[in-house]
């Protein structure tokens, strides 16, 4: 029987205490598993060197700000979301959608246009900012 292994994880990505091993024929068996496993902490599960999937201590969906914090293999697969900030030069409001695919940052403006690009990680914000921005650059020249 396959060993998969539990780490318990803490706000800022770090371990809380040692990882758990439990016996479990397939990923979903040590999903269910993991979360009887539970201590109010994220958790993530492995088999061997493979990340298998995050465990979140709640089910409820994360705001947009946290969702863009997001480590990128935690990311849910197509997840859209509107996006609003304040900067640029001069400072105003710039707005538009943004799809979220694993590394992949997808900006739509407001007329439609898109432009995409690899996130370094969890920087998904930064991303989206430089591509809305970029967007409305090219809309002005």
């Amino acid at each position: 029987m396959p060993s998969y292994r539990v780490y318990f994880i803490d706000r800022t990505n770090h371990t809380t205490r040692p990882s758990e091993v439990i016996e479990c024929t397939n990923d979903q068996e040590a999903a269910q598993m993991g979360k009887q496993l539970a201590d109010g902490g994220d958790m993530e599960l492995w088999h061997g060197a493979r990340f298998v999937m995050r465990l979140p201590h709640r089910e409820n969906k994360p705001s947009q700000k946290t969702a863009l914090r997001r480590p990128w293999r935690d990311v849910p697969m197509s997840e859209d979301m509107e996006f609003q900030f304040r900067g640029g030069n001069p400072k105003k409001w710039h707005s538009g959608k943004i799809r979220l695919e694993g590394r992949l940052v997808t900006a739509t403006a407001p007329d439609g246009r898109t432009k995409s690009a690899q996130s370094g990680g969890s920087n998904h914000e930064a991303v989206a900012r430089l591509l809305l921005l970029e967007l409305e650059r090219e809309k002005s020249e």
